[in-house]
């Protein structure tokens, strides 16, 4: 029989009760423990209290949560949460390994699909992989293996997530995330790269789901963003691949437990052999004007993927592999996993990180 989850938890015949001065004993360590940290006590009181946190992204690796931000309690900060779960934790987990969720400028603009109900038809809708930020494969439901790190990394000008997942029977999924953080006055934008490798022709699909808002579209340029007028708004763009497809989805979102909403929803499509690569840029910005990027790939070898990101004052040159390796074509001879080359208006270089293992 299954063992209860909490005292007196109506699963389990046995109950568990705790006295008062063992409730009170337990209280005080949970709050010795996590409460009285200062950096905890710092988020907690939005600064009031406590000490700010000396570090901005963050790694739980025994929940398999990843997060990317630029700051802990302003509400026009961002931050980006990546799913590489290791472990199934029973009903409440679902199978949405690698998914992401993205907060920016005071609203979730990338928001998980929520529970709606714990049970039915209803639950199964929420609950599977299309309904979430992620990559499914034959428009079928992720299995129960586990997800795994490949790197973490950050830096004060590039973050860096690259998580695995063999969610399909003999093929692998390899989203890699790079965060190129806000610099004066160039714009944070993130890019995603999935790699689907495996043997075999298969349908890959790319999902994004957004909060509840209007949306505008430029099938030409495989870009989807939504149009809040006060912002704040996101712009998503595939970058084009042959045989890459855009086409918007529906998508329930619950943000209170037995209420739902309609929600826009885009998948890029791809179908063919494996390996299958989406590439996409992800621009939050505060208001309803999005800022001017021109985003291109630049070839590359030894598997590595390349992308060049330019606007007005700066052109960021990146890149992410399979492994450590140098990138000749980017004046780069140490080996490294991913990186970001920048340079300023007149093409002069004024930043490089190197990403060259797990850190």
């Amino acid at each position: 029989r299954q063992e209860p989850a909490y005292p007196g938890d109506p699963r389990s015949r046995r109950t568990h009760t705790l006295s008062k001065s063992r409730q009170e004993e337990a209280d005080a360590a949970l709050e010795n423990r996590f409460i009285s940290r200062p950096d905890m006590l710092y988020v907690a009181t939005s600064g009031k209290e406590g000490t700010e946190p000396a570090i901005l992204d963050t790694r739980l690796p025994a929940a398999g949560y990843y997060v990317m931000r630029t700051g802990w309690i302003d509400p026009q900060a961002i931050y980006l949460f990546t799913d590489i779960a290791h472990r199934w934790g029973g009903g409440h987990q679902q199978p949405d390994a690698l998914q992401i969720n993205l907060y920016a400028y005071g609203k979730t603009l990338l928001p998980d699909s929520g529970s709606y109900l714990y049970y039915g038809p209803e639950r199964v809708r929420f609950a599977r992989t299309r309904s979430h930020s992620t990559v499914t494969i034959d428009d079928t439901d992720q299995n129960r293996n586990p997800a795994v790190l490949n790197a973490f990394a950050s830096t004060d000008a590039l973050s860096f997530t690259d998580g695995s997942h063999t969610g399909y029977e003999g093929i692998t999924h390899r989203r890699q995330v790079l965060f190129a953080r806000p610099q004066d006055d160039i714009p944070p934008y993130f890019l995603i790269i999935d790699k689907i490798t495996g043997k075999g022709t298969h349908t890959a699909d790319q999902y994004f789901h957004f909060l509840p808002a209007p949306t505008q579209q430029q099938s030409d340029r495989l870009e989807i963003r939504t149009v809040l007028p006060d912002g704040p708004n996101l712009l998503v763009r595939s970058l084009r691949t042959k045989g890459v497809q855009m086409e918007p989805v529906d998508s329930w979102v619950s943000f209170v437990y037995t209420q739902k909403e309609p929600r826009p929803a885009v998948r890029y499509h791809q179908n063919g052999n494996l390996p299958l690569t989406f590439v996409s840029l992800l621009l939050p910005y505060p208001d309803n004007t999005p800022p001017e990027l021109t985003v291109t790939k630049i070839p590359l070898s030894q598997g590595q993927i390349g992308i060049q990101v330019s606007g007005e004052t700066f052109t960021d040159l990146l890149f992410a592999g399979e492994n450590p390796a140098p990138v000749p074509a980017l004046g780069i001879q140490t080996p490294a996993l991913a990186g970001l080359k920048r340079q300023n208006a007149e093409g002069a270089p004024v930043r490089e990180v190197l990403i060259e293992e797990n850190r």
